[in-house]
């Protein structure tokens, strides 16, 4: 009986001491753990290059010095065609040398292109064949989906207006710019692909923070199609004056898009002198401040058209960049004898410098100079420059045109931006404004009267008068208009009056470019 005890009090120690040990075994053993995905761009689309980055961290009360628990691995990647030679990494490979320490995380890279369309599961098991004994084997798994977008239907990043508060600033006071902006897709936006950042020129505005972004996109509260965000800047202006503001969204292409060019906006703001404070003494009375410097008219020419645009620009005091001095200045170098016939026959186009960088040059028809329009910022000061007031009677003798690449919202779909059918005084929200069974576009096009009854009397005479000029409607807005091949294209901002410029311009060489001379709005 006795011998009995004894050995079953043994065999319970045994039990004990061996269930201890091999717990300790247990604790002791290593152990790989996948920790998370990451996708950028996270939306990508077809062609573009992207860049998977799967994220794993080692455990272990010794180092890792083997790499083949790391190689054996299960990867699902959808169709990516991933690039030769960089495409695969593996951040780091154990050895002797180089082991992998308690703590420590690696990473596999896959970068390449998704040649089709759609949902796409990306997938990493490593250690797949067991290699190493780890203390969990259930989470050497990690997996996700994304989307690929189809060419045929992208998202779109519009800027759409720049709000200055307070509506008058002064020279040093806090001021406040806020840039709004809209994303349609078919997919919501899941991160800040595309609109992370915002490259802002900012003439004499110096800022008192990083610009902020609202909303923020994330994979769970995600941006939907139809919405607006904002960027915001604060700060102050340390100089007054008329300071041409332009900002650009997406200007790395991280969103590719159904329409690029209408990620960037140009504004004008006037800034005026900070308020003198009153003059102790009554008898000195204060001279206020002026942010204008004096109007030097320059001298009659004998041409009462050229004399008033000579007249304009002095009084606009219109500034440019030290780019578009060096651009001019090269020019003016390479000009030579003046053709007069090819000026002739040139005047009021946008020529288009094929043979160098696609500069854009506007010949305009009363100076008989181009001008160098770099930017939407240009192309405003274009407007500003060489407009010519008209009348709405007369804007309305003149038939509209429409060009299908123009940037800007069509909420009827009938194929009028809503910018041109509030500038035509046709409702943005209906196709057929007059409900006569016929879409608005259609009867733009047709003349006829989209809003009523009857049908528009064109005037040719007056049109081939005004081709090549721009045109500003003084009973209205000031909405500008630029006259080209006998129909008028809307321009309802610099950035768009530069687009649609492009979009009509005329190639030329850089020879016959040479015999037009060059103007400034300097």
């Amino acid at each position: 009986m006795r011998i009995l005890k004894f050995a079953s009090l043994v065999f319970a120690a045994l039990m004990i001491f061996g269930f201890t040990r091999t717990a300790e075994a247990q604790v002791s053993r290593p152990d790989l753990e996948m920790q998370k995905i990451t996708v950028s761009p996270l939306q990508p689309a077809v062609g573009q290059r992207v860049t998977i980055t799967i994220q794993a961290v080692y455990h272990g009360l010794v180092p890792l010095y083997q790499s083949d628990s790391l190689t054996s691995k299960h990867l699902l990647i959808g169709d990516l065609s991933i690039d030769a030679g960089a495409g695969s990494i593996l951040s780091i490979t154990p050895s002797q040398a180089t082991p992998l320490n308690d703590g420590q995380t690696f990473t596999y890279t896959y970068v390449g292109l998704f040649p089709t369309p759609g949902v796409k599961d990306i997938l990493l098991d490593i250690d797949y064949d067991n290699i190493l004994q780890e203390q969990i084997e259930n989470n050497n798994k990690i997996s996700t989906q994304i989307t690929v977008w189809n060419l045929y239907d992208l998202p779109d990043l519009t800027l759409q207006s720049v709000a200055v508060s307070p509506d008058n600033p002064q020279k040093g006071s806090d001021t406040t710019l806020t840039v709004t902006g809209k994303y349609t897709g078919p997919e919501p936006l899941k991160s800040r692909q595309g609109i992370g950042t915002m490259n802002a020129t900012l003439p004499d505005f110096v800022q008192s923070g990083e610009p902020v972004l609202a909303p923020v996109p994330i994979a769970d509260q995600p941006l939907a199609s139809g919405s607006g965000f904002t960027y915001t800047y604060h700060g102050s202006f340390t100089a007054s004056g008329a300071k041409n503001l332009l900002f650009v969204t997406d200007s790395a292409g991280e969103l590719i898009e159904s329409n690029e060019s209408n990620n960037s906006i140009a504004a004008t703001v006037s800034i005026a002198e900070a308020e003198q404070p009153t003059p102790p003494e009554p008898q000195t009375p204060a001279v206020p401040a002026t942010s204008t410097p004096p109007v030097i008219l320059p001298a009659p020419s004998g041409n009462a058209d050229l004399d008033a645009l000579r007249e304009r620009l002095a009084r606009l005091h219109l500034t440019i960049t030290d780019v578009e001095r060096s651009v001019i200045a090269d020019e003016r170098a390479r000009n030579v004898a003046v053709q007069t016939a090819l000026v002739n026959r040139l005047l009021g186009q946008i020529l288009l410098q094929v043979e160098k960088q696609g500069q854009a040059w506007y010949l305009d028809p009363i100076s008989r100079l181009r001008y160098y329009l770099k930017d939407g910022v240009t192309a405003y000061q274009a407007l500003q420059a060489f407009g010519l007031g008209i009348s709405g009677k007369d804007l309305a003798k003149i038939p509209v045109g429409i060009d299908s690449r123009a940037a800007g919202t069509d909420s009827d779909g009938d194929g009028l931006i809503d910018l041109l059918e509030n500038a035509l005084g046709t409702k943005a929200d209906q196709a057929d404004s007059d409900g006569n069974g016929a879409n608005d576009k259609a009867e733009v096009l047709a003349g006829s009267n989209p809003s009523g009854t009857g049908t528009t009397s064109y005037d040719t005479a007056l049109t081939q008068r005004l081709e090549g000029r721009i045109l500003l409607q003084v009973e209205g807005q000031g909405q500008a208009w630029y006259v080209h091949n006998g129909r008028r294209y809307y321009m309802p901002d610099g950035e768009q009056a530069y687009q649609i410029m492009r979009y009509l311009s005329l190639g030329i060489t850089n020879k016959d470019l040479t015999g037009i001379p060059v103007g400034s709005f300097e």
